[in-house]
């Protein structure tokens, strides 16, 4: 056994100069270990000194357990050292790693050893930290490298780039905090090198929360370390370490354990040492004993939890509280571990060999396949078998419980019984189409809702036959029908079926494996019904959308696919307004990832002939007999559905009867025409008809193959839609050169007619008798009816308009590879916030939650969804602003975040944040400041939630507030009673919301107060809209806390800085202007102000806020009537107390003062959690 010591070469042998002996056994990127004795005395335990390229990092202690020294005679075995690197220490290259041991220098034997760094296979960075670094800050700098003695310090010049390169690659240096701190703007590694030169010696700390003192302290065998070299120490080996750097965070940590059944302090201490110094058994088990493997209880097992979490290994808390910390049944013992194991093995079906060769990568030399799959087989999805899909598996079965649930070990026990699916069976839903599939040509997918002869199928199929000429094609179609043998034809495959969405999800997946799918076309807004854009949206498939429909009936639907595709096409621009106009509501202003193209003419393919009918069989239907006169023949076309106005049509053809000397007939063509059975449209219509008794007037003809004798016949194309983007049937009126009268803004097609006027006339909205009068011009020959025009045929292009859709699948490609690159960028750099980003929306829909939060981002920004902020502290609106042109023009970046991480010219940070930690505040409030809280209570039935807020806090500051009816009076008076409140009642008019009676009351009772806080109500019942009660909630968590204790550390900045004039809550929503600029702008002419205004602002959402009185000065000296203020209703935006809101910050600014926001480190926005 002992040859397992013994890497190097033989039996070690005393190395001259000394009775220590030794051996450096392995070398790797994330492992060094060996072993160490001093001959002279065998119970000695040493330590080791480990130096990469000449320069010593680390000490390590050897006294790990080895059986084979044990076995050789060397004492109790217990001289073995071991050490992991962090992954930030070593890049791709080769490194000279020596191990000596440290009191003597004594090199052990296999010194020295060459290493190559991690070669992990990932993305070398756009923005690379070690190219970066010197280009922005001082090249003389002087700082030294961490050593773990003071004693060992090196001053060094040649690896400073290299140790700067490394904090920031770690993620761990905050500049947005530092900088805050150091009161001036600098860029990211100028920051750092400022910190590490002087900044740490002024007691400037380089992340929340990080106290050098504390560190030290906290961690007795780094007592020596300078302010700087704490922090480099916790960067490259305290965190990895899971050192603790802050008291007050192990405060919380102790408190955890405290509250915990598992942490069992009597059985901690028979272990532990007689004294603790400073600590109770729970701190001095986090901060020490765990190390030393003194046990929480009796089961608990470090090792073996180590071993077994990857997720435990990368986490800065120590194992066991990693282990209390999470939802899910983790396996920590050896009994628990043995009871699973025998669970898995005793099902036949896990194969061990499989699980290895697959997972090789990622499983621990010192445990078994089984127990991996055990304890990682639910959170990394593996496989126990070729056939049980662990992933599909707990995403197809949402009822199952997936926190305890051991996948393999639920099917073999009840799935299979249950008649559940262990695999995807894809294959069912692929149909090998006859175009056999081209390796050197791309593909592509093109999604239809159905295979139905309808407008939406019919172009699809066209857009099939026209890509399959340089591309391979796979359809998908949401039902079959007349057209699904057509599209077999065209394909190399056809998906038919409406999937769930992990069975859409896998599709995509075998899909891309199978035929190299690159690019996706979804045909009609109807696919986003069927899910299949968020399937391809988690598969990151580039997408081109084509949006037939109005977003006014599918908003919902027309949101999602904006959100979800790289490009949008809408036929034409009334339709694209309908989309930019929900679009705006929801994410403020229209995307940037639409374009307009009407469609080419769509000619149907031939079917069996069954249904169509000659000019004679037509007119016959309408009662016209051989020698009659031949009737004037208006024409409307397209399903029976209230969208296509057909009320008007009857309208239309009421008043034509009455204008024409000669006999008329509207006849309509389509199905869905059932007065007997569908009482939701075609009822009413038989009704209109009856009472007009125009039964014989208008004929409805069902949907026919071929339309060419209905055109031959008609006189006018009637388009009687009052919401239809661009008919195809508008397109064949015009190639039959029939006129084609429509209502403006009712369908896209008016926009064509208005553009090429030969073609027909576009009359005011919904306007029957223009239309008629339209229809009476073209009868009469007063208008001229349109000829065959070579122009307009061109316009109308299938080829020409598939070219155009091509050319949009190449943008999305190229777009799609630009998102990816930039968020793998933005992952490198570790400067996303990722929970503070996705806590500004309540979550997403399928497809982009499954993408890590740096690729949402970067998405969202390329189809000009800004709505969210990247990181605390960084408006990145605003930094957009301030980017100077040159650093935009020709960018590689779509997104400020990156863009700012490369400019010189733009700092990390658009405003001053005030961070705060709840359990970290002196609840007491500093000094004398005198302070005033005003609440506007219209809505008393919530105004105990926030009273209860206040705390202790409360009784010391003076409470006003106002209300509007002596009924509320007397409430809120017996509730303040309650709670011994130092509180002024006060009636004030129902104006302005709590913006009027905040004002005057300002000026009448507040001023005489330094700081005052405002805030105001929402009644209960809007408070059953959750969304609306989280946000409530934040604003209430970011200003007061949950018993003052915010509150109380806001005044003490205020305490603390006399130029500190207004604070708000940092709100992870991106703010805007809204509909409120212009009305801004004239308010600052009457507040005297003259400032110019930015495009981008900060301002406190909600209107809730804590104020210098002096900094509200401009407000307070205008003399405002409460005439000024609107009464109810209000609208929803574009008031002028939506305009104070956002100028509230200008307003400080403007009196002198500087503001800030707040971020209480526990509040979320939303705790929807994205997925």
């Amino acid at each position: 056994m002992f040859s397992s010591v013994q890497k190097a070469g033989a039996k070690p042998a005393p190395v001259k100069r000394s009775a220590i002996i030794g051996c450096f056994d392995e070398c790797k990127p994330n492992l060094i270990k060996g072993w160490v004795i001093d001959n002279a005395d065998i119970s000695k335990q040493l330590e080791v000194l480990i130096i990469i390229d000449g320069v010593p990092v680390t000490k390590v202690k050897a006294d790990k357990f080895r059986g084979d020294l044990l076995a050789e005679g060397f004492g109790d075995g217990k001289h073995g050292f071991e050490w992991s690197p962090p992954h930030a220490m070593f890049e791709n290259k080769k490194y000279h790693i020596e191990v000596s041991e440290a009191s003597t220098g004594v090199f052990l034997q296999g010194s020295p050893k060459s290493l190559i760094g991690h070669q992990e296979g990932s993305k070398k960075p756009a923005i690379d930290w070690n190219q970066l670094v010197g280009a922005e800050g001082s090249k003389q700098s002087q700082f030294p490298l961490l050593l773990t003695n003071a004693s060992i310090d090196k001053h060094i010049t040649s690896d400073q780039k290299r140790l700067v390169a490394t904090i920031l690659n770690s993620g761990l240096f905050d500049p947005v905090y530092y900088v805050n701190q150091l009161g001036k703007e600098v860029g990211v590694i100028s920051a750092l090198e400022h910190f590490l030169n002087m900044g740490a010696a002024q007691g400037l700390s380089p992340m929340f929360g990080f106290n050098s003192k504390d560190y030290r302290e906290l961690n007795a065998d780094i007592q020596e370390l300078s302010d700087a070299n704490s922090f480099v120490h916790y960067v490259l080996f305290g965190r990895a370490e899971k050192r603790y750097y802050n008291r007050t965070i192990l405060k919380q940590d102790a408190a955890l354990l405290r509250s915990s059944r598992y942490f069992d302090s009597d059985w901690y201490l028979s272990f532990a040492p007689s004294e603790l110094g400073d600590f109770d058994p729970q701190g001095h088990f986090l901060t020490d004993g765990w190390r030393k493997d003194l046990p929480p209880n009796r089961d608990f097992d470090y090792k073996l939890y180590l071993n077994c979490y990857s997720d435990a290994r990368e986490s800065d808390k120590p194992p066991f509280l990693h282990y209390l910390m999470q939802d899910e049944g983790r396996i920590s013992s050896s009994s628990n571990a043995d009871l699973a194991v025998a669970a898995v093995l005793a099902t036949d079906e896990f194969d061990p060999e499989f699980y290895r060769a697959r997972y090789k990568g990622i499983i621990p030399n010192n445990i078994s396949e089984a127990l991996h799959y055990c304890c990682e087989g639910r959170r990394m999805l593996t496989d126990p078998n070729g056939s049980f899909n662990t992933e599909y598996y707990l995403r197809k079965y949402p009822d199952l419980d997936k926190a305890s649930i051991i996948g393999l070990v639920h099917y073999c026990a009840h799935g299979r019984k249950e008649g559940r699916e262990a695999v995807p069976d894809i294959s069912k839903y692929i149909v090998p189409g006859e175009r056999a599939w081209n390796s050197s040509k791309p593909t592509i997918l093109v999604g239809c809702h159905e295979a139905s002869r309808t407008g939406a199928p019919i172009l699809g199929l066209r857009l099939v036959e026209q890509l399959s000429q340089h591309a391979n094609v796979i359809s998908w179609l949401g039902k079959k029908g007349e057209l699904s043998t057509d599209f077999l034809a065209n394909s190399t495959a056809v998906v038919t079926g409406q999937l769930a969405y992990v069975d859409a999800v896998m599709l995509v997946r075998e899909l891309k494996k199978k035929y190299q799918l690159q690019v996706a076309v979804l045909n009609s807004v109807v696919t986003a019904v069927l899910g299949m854009h968020h399937a391809l949206a988690e598969g990151r498939v580039p997408m081109v959308a084509l949006i037939h429909e109005y977003a006014d009936y599918v908003g919902k639907e027309v949101l999602d696919t904006l959100l979800n595709a790289n490009r949008v096409v809408f036929p034409a621009h009334g339709v694209k307004d309908s989309a930019d106009a929900v679009s705006t509501k929801v994410f403020r202003k229209p995307t940037t990832n639409a374009v307009v193209r009407h469609q080419g003419r769509c000619i149907p393919p031939a079917g069996d002939g069954s249904n169509v009918l000659t000019a004679g069989d037509i007119l016959l239907r309408i009662g016209v007999h051989e020698g009659d006169e031949k009737p004037i023949i208006v024409l409307g076309c397209g399903w029976v559905q209230i969208r296509k106005g057909l009320e008007y049509f009857i309208e239309a053809a009421r008043l034509c009867k009455r204008m024409f000397d000669r006999p008329v007939r509207f006849i309509w063509v389509g199905g869905g025409y059932h007065p007997d059975t569908d009482i939701g449209y075609s009822v009413w219509l038989k009704s209109q008809l009856l009472n007009y008794e125009m039964e014989e007037d208008v004929i409805f003809f069902n949907e026919t193959e071929d339309l060419t004798p209905f055109f031959d016949l008609a006189d006018v194309f009637f388009l009687s839609s009052k919401l239809d983007p661009f008919p195809n049937v508008a397109i064949d009126a015009v190639n039959a050169c029939v006129p084609v009268v429509a209502f403006e803004r009712a369908t896209g097609f008016s926009e064509f007619i208005k553009a090429h006027p030969s073609v027909g006339v576009a009359v005011p909205y919904l306007d029957v008798p223009a239309a008629v009068n339209a229809i009476q011009e073209f009868v009469s020959g007063a208008r001229t009816r349109p000829i065959k025009n070579a122009e307009i045929a061109q316009l109308f292009s299938f080829a020409s308009y598939a070219d155009f859709v091509w050319a949009e699948c190449q943008v999305a490609i190229t777009q799609q590879k630009a998102i990816e690159d930039e968020s793998e960028v933005l992952i490198g750099t570790k400067l996303l916030d990722a929970e503070f980003f996705k806590s500004s929306f309540p979550g997403l829909h399928h497809g982009l939650r499954a993408q890590p939060a740096e690729y949402s981002y970067t998405a969202m920004w390329a189809r000009g969804i800004q709505v969210a902020k990247s990181r605390v502290g960084f408006n990145d609106m605003v930094a957009e602003d301030k980017m100077p042109p040159s650093e935009n023009i020709g960018s590689p970046f779509m997104t400020p975040l990156a863009r700012v991480i490369r400019s010189t010219a733009v700092p990390l940070n658009t405003h001053k944040t005030i961070r705060v930690h709840p359990e970290g505040i002196d609840h007491e409030i500093a000094g004398t400041i005198s302070a005033a809280l005003h609440i506007h209570a219209y809505y008393v039935d919530a105004l105990p939630e926030l009273l209860r807020r206040l705390g202790l806090f409360g009784r010391r500051v003076s409470t006003f507030i106002t209300t509007d009816s002596a009924e509320k009076e007397k409430a809120i008076k017996s509730m303040v009673e309650k709670l011994w409140l130092d509180c002024t009642i006060l009636l004030e008019p129902n104006r302005g919301r709590d913006v009027g009676p905040f004002i005057m009351t300002l000026k009448n009772h507040l001023s005489r107060f330094e700081v005052v806080g405002h805030f105001h109500l929402k009644g209960t019942k809007q408070l059953e809209t959750s969304d609306l009660r989280q946000w409530q909630e934040f604003l209430y968590d970011s200003l007061l806390g949950k018993s003052g204790e915010i509150a109380a550390a806001v005044l003490q900045s205020f305490e603390a800085n006399p130029k500190l004039g207004l604070c708000f809550q940092e709100d992870p929503c991106l703010p805007s202007w809204g509909k409120n600029r212009a009305i801004a702008d004239q308010l600052l002419q009457k507040l005297g102000i003259s400032q110019q205004l930015p495009d981008a602002i900060e301002y406190p959402t909600g209107n809730m806020f804590w104020a210098r009185a002096a900094a509200l000065a401009p407000l307070m000296q205008y003399n405002w009537q409460w005439s000024d203020f609107p009464t109810e209703p209000i609208p929803y935006d574009g008031s002028i107390l939506h305009a104070l809101e956002r100028l509230t910050p200008v307003i400080c600014e403007a009196a002198g003062f500087e503001w800030a926001t707040v971020h209480n480190t526990s509040a979320r926005r939303y705790y929807h959690q994205v997925r």
